[in-house]
């Protein structure tokens, strides 16, 4: 039988535990504050960390189970379905289908918080995902241990299924390792331990069980943690709200490979494998090399509450790369972070330093290459690009500097728009050449007399894309406008005028999220047709997707019912490559 439905309902029930335990609200906590029991198991200088320093308060948490009622409600009605279905199959005699029955009797009037909540699970759960050397370990809080364990014991128990814990030093564990004929290079195994407050799991390599086990168990603390200092420390330089903070350290995880005596390469030793004796030293030092220029990579919360969900991912760079990077950035006005109209859009970069740029960098990779075997295609596709970039540019071409969109309307049948309103400026060193260049190729453009800064001038009906459409064009000192629809060329001068305030932004995105959903709807319907059709081998699997597709429609119109916008920006800093990400809720 194809667990399809099973599946789904565990899929959603885990986004749920997930969304629960980050939707968290801004109380007036300060980037610094809260604390987290589970760092003090995370190793000095963990390669990566992501972890909460604060929990979720209890009225966001209550808020979001109130939105996702609809959701619950849908899956309580297909765990009835799918139990009975499984207690009446014949074929529900293997492990499998035994072990998915077990998991939906325990959940069975359970999808709620109090439910969830009596299995041992705690919706305020401390989190932290960390590197134990290379290799991930996750720890999460739980509001009882022994229900939890209790809870594990009477699904397998439920399932018919022999699944011993192993006992290390008085802590119990499971131990889930791959077939021996598997083909894996490195042998690996899940492990699973409900400790005395947490559950922790982590994927460890089976030649270094032994020594990773009793720091995986608690068994031998971490004599100098440095987890909570390097989270704070990225709290305070971001200005980041304690809800969520990580940091993939690029150079750490690099020794975790370069160093002969890393948990890494001990494990890889057992297997008759060694990557430092794969790599030259000549390797070593130009890898390192370009890591310096992007050392870590920082995610961080700006803002969270019930109505306001926001992050921030920062690509480090070297000061040098930084500074760079924020002079090609073009004075195109960004589209602002609360906005009322469909959809706005803006991108600003000049293209002509940007071609020098990258023809500099090229240029330096092609005239002292990289010695390491394993970088050659980096050689060969820098001198790819260095040719295709000294090929000339078009004046117009060099001299851009932006793109901007801002909808008020779009309505359209199919693929095809058939009703639009809206705004379209292209920015350039000198907006008149953009014009004259225009008039070549469009002669229907010769009597068009824009001049700087004035009204707006009609466009040629002919030269519109949809029928009754109308529209105007407008210049300002550094680009050229047009509207679409009537009374949006009222708008387009000032809009053509505003001043960038860019602080290094060259890209932003604005959009209404339910009409972002409406207006890809026919594309979604489309791809999830063809998934259809490739389930259904048998009426069987036409009904186990059904089931999951009600599952999958109860999720987006819960989501519908709560969307507000979507904000994208893109910047870089002195810091380096900045990305902030905002969803609003009503």
């Amino acid at each position: 039988m194809k667990m399809i439905r099973p599946v789904a309902i565990a899929a959603s029930i885990s986004l749920l535990l997930s969304a629960c335990g980050s939707e968290d609200q801004a109380t007036g906590l300060a980037g610094n504050a809260g604390d987290n029991s589970l760092l003090a198991h995370v190793p000095a200088g963990s390669p990566y960390l992501v972890a909460n320093l604060a929990p979720t308060p209890d009225d966001v948490i209550d808020s979001f189970l109130t939105q996702a009622e609809p959701v619950l409600a849908t899956m309580q009605r297909e765990l009835v379905s799918v139990r009975q279905q499984l207690e009446s199959d014949p074929g529900s005699a293997d492990q499998g289908s035994r072990l998915a029955l077990a998991v939906l009797r325990e959940l069975d009037g359970k999808l709620n918080r109090d439910g969830l909540e009596s299995l041992g699970f705690d919706l305020q759960a401390e989190k932290v995902l960390y590197g134990m050397g290379a290799f991930p370990v996750m720890r999460m809080g739980l509001s009882d241990a022994a229900s939890l364990n209790a809870t594990v014991e009477r699904i397998l128990a439920n399932a018919g299924i022999t699944a011993p814990q192993l006992q290390l030093q008085g802590k119990s564990y499971w131990r889930i390792v791959a077939d021996a004929d598997s083909g894996d290079e490195l042998p690996a195994g899940l492990f699973i331990a409900i400790l005395d407050d947490h559950v922790a799991i982590s994927l460890l390599p089976t030649a270094s069980e032994q020594q990773l086990l009793p720091r995986f168990l608690g068994l031998e603390q971490e004599a100098a943690s440095d987890a909570r200092q390097r989270l704070q420390a990225i709290n305070s330089h971001y200005g980041y709200q304690p809800y969520g903070t990580g940091v993939l350290d690029l150079k750490l995880l690099a020794n975790e490979f370069f160093s002969a005596d890393s948990s890494l390469n001990g494990a890889l030793a057992a297997s008759g494998m060694s990557i430092p004796a794969d790599l030259s030293a000549v390797c070593k030092q130009e890898i390192s090399g370009i890591l310096e220029r992007t050392p870590r990579l920082i995610l961080g919360t700006t803002e969270l509450t019930a109505k306001v969900m926001a992050y921030q991912y920062v690509l480090e760079t070297q000061a040098s790369l930084a500074q760079e990077l924020v002079a090609l950035v073009a004075d195109v006005p960004m589209v602002p972070q609360q906005s009322a109209r469909l959809m706005e859009f803006a991108f600003g970069m000049k293209f002509g330093p940007v071609r020098d740029f990258l023809t500099q960098k090229t240029q330096a990779i092609t005239e002292a290459p990289y010695q390491c075997e394993q970088l050659q295609d980096l050689n060969e596709g820098a001198a790819e690009a260095l040719q295709q970039l000294q090929q000339p540019m078009p004046p117009l071409v060099n001299n851009f500097r932006g793109l901007r969109l801002s909808l008020g309307q779009l309505s359209a049948s199919g693929m095809i728009p058939d009703q639009v309103a809206g705004m379209l400026s292209v920015h350039v060193d000198q907006p008149e050449m953009f014009v004259g260049m225009a008039q070549m190729f469009l002669p229907d453009l010769s009597n068009l007399n824009l001049k700087k800064n004035e009204p707006p001038v009609p466009l040629p009906a002919n030269l519109l894309p949809l029928p009754n459409a109308v529209g105007h064009a407008a210049l300002s000192d550094s680009a050229i406008g047009v509207s679409l629809g009537a009374g949006e060329e009222t708008g387009l001068l000032p809009w053509l005028q505003q001043k960038a305030d860019n602080k290094g932004s060259f890209l932003s995105v604005n959009y209404d999220t339910v009409a972002y959903m409406d207006l890809t709807r026919d594309f979604n319907d489309s791809m999830q047709a063809l998934a259809e059709s490739a389930a259904q081998e048998n009426g069987e699997e036409a009904n186990q997707f059904a089931a999951a597709k009600e599952i999958a429609d109860a999720m987006e119109q819960a989501y519908r019912e709560v969307a507000g916008r979507t904000y994208l920006n893109l910047r870089f800093t002195d810091d380096g490559f900045v990305a902030d990400s905002r969803m609003t809720f009503r």
